[in-house]
């Protein structure tokens, strides 16, 4: 079960590599370069090495600098990395068609990610890949309570403060899953981003990022929901 768990994490990391990678390369398609098969340093745009190109354990070996030009690599990726690492080895999945439904997912919050860090924009489109979290719900996920939290969500849009992105996700995971995963959800990911903007001292923050890591560890509480109170 261990060794299991090993690979479900060696897994996420290197699909997170990936899936950010080609979401990054779609979202900077105006640089030439990108086009290439082999990743480059963002600033000397020299083909980076096979061995430094494993996730994670990449980015310790530079020791966070391009061995190259020894300019500073965004640890994002590396934290996109691990978390996904960990999503894919703690998240609660029973069979195959569950791992299948949640690389979908995985896919598309990933991508969503990378669009709203570093663009503060996303594609509508991606939010059709969350439609397999209704088969991945550990509760019925249309009711009246639904109904009335969507309502008010809603009002969101009036709020300039508020980014569209983050209210279309979580209306959307909301319809799929239930108001009560997706409260929860949306409560870890205040706190997260709440840390990482005291911290860093950020006036402002993408937070699908925040609300993606927040889904995914309501769905892992779920299924210890018998100890959780909310």
């Amino acid at each position: 079960m261990i060794f299991l768990k090993f690979l479900l994490f060696i897994w996420g990391a290197c699909w997170s590599s990936f899936i950010t990678t080609m979401s990054w390369r779609y979202l900077t398609q105006c640089h030439p370069n990108y086009s290439s098969s082999r990743s480059i340093c963002d600033y000397c745009e020299q083909k980076i090495k096979i061995i430094l190109l494993v996730p994670i354990l990449g980015f310790l070996i530079q020791g966070g600098n391009c061995k190259i030009c020894h300019n500073k690599i965004n640890p994002i990726w590396t934290i996109f990395e691990f978390i996904n690492g960990l999503i894919w080895m703690l998240i609660p999945l029973c069979n195959l068609t569950d791992y299948l439904l949640f690389l979908v997912i995985d896919c598309c919050l990933l991508a969503l990610c990378v669009q709203d860090w570093f663009d503060q924009r996303v594609s509508c489109l991606l939010f059709i890949g969350l439609v397999p979290l209704h088969w991945l719900a550990i509760v019925p996920s249309f009711n009246i309570i639904t109904f009335i939290w969507v309502i008010i969500l809603c009002l969101g849009y009036f709020v300039d403060s508020i980014g569209n992105g983050d209210i279309d996700f979580i209306v959307i995971t909301t319809l799929l899953i239930g108001p009560t995963i997706c409260m929860r959800a949306v409560a870890i990911a205040c706190f997260l981003g709440l840390v990482y903007a005291y911290l860093l001292k950020q006036r402002t923050l993408p937070f699908i990022p925040f609300l993606s890591w927040g889904l995914a560890i309501s769905l892992i509480l779920q299924e210890h929901s018998s100890f959780i109170w909310f």
